[in-house]
């Protein structure tokens, strides 16, 4: 079979614009960290507020001074659901004594997804407030 050398040009440049393309949809996707910020950012956005309570913070490892993750429960339309959330990325918004097991928190969830919850994001905290210099706690 001979072939023709427009038409090798022709496959080599198919070839090229194929791995273009691929390589463009690559890296237009979203990091996972990306990805959990925009639904933290969408919860609260659109979320409803419940009372909720900490269960626990996970303990950190032997090289880690914090840990990311809280667990929490909330009730939202008469079901209990008990959720986690890794606050990792958020540590300077906490409060400078952490979260402290049964500590009473307020919890946005998506009222299309009860499930979908959030306990702190980039512009809302449901956690108890930071204490300011010069204010007292009552």
């Amino acid at each position: 079979m001979n072939v023709s050398p427009w038409m090798a040009m022709g496959v080599a440049g198919g070839l090229a614009l194929l791995i273009g393309v691929v390589l463009w949809v690559r890296s237009r996707r979203k990091s996972a960290a990306e990805r959990e910020r925009e639904r933290r950012l969408a919860v609260n956005a659109t979320g409803r507020i419940t009372d909720g309570i900490l269960v626990e913070p996970d303990q950190p490892d032997e090289n880690e001074t914090t840990s990311g993750l809280v667990f929490y429960r909330y009730k939202a339309k008469g079901v209990e659901y008990s959720a986690a959330q890794d606050i990792s990325t958020l540590v300077h918004l906490t409060p400078p004594k952490g979260c402290s097991p049964g500590a009473p928190v307020q919890v946005k969830y998506n009222p299309q997804r009860p499930s979908d919850s959030i306990i702190l994001c980039e512009q809302w905290s449901g956690l108890p407030a930071k204490e300011r210099p010069g204010q007292q706690n009552r």
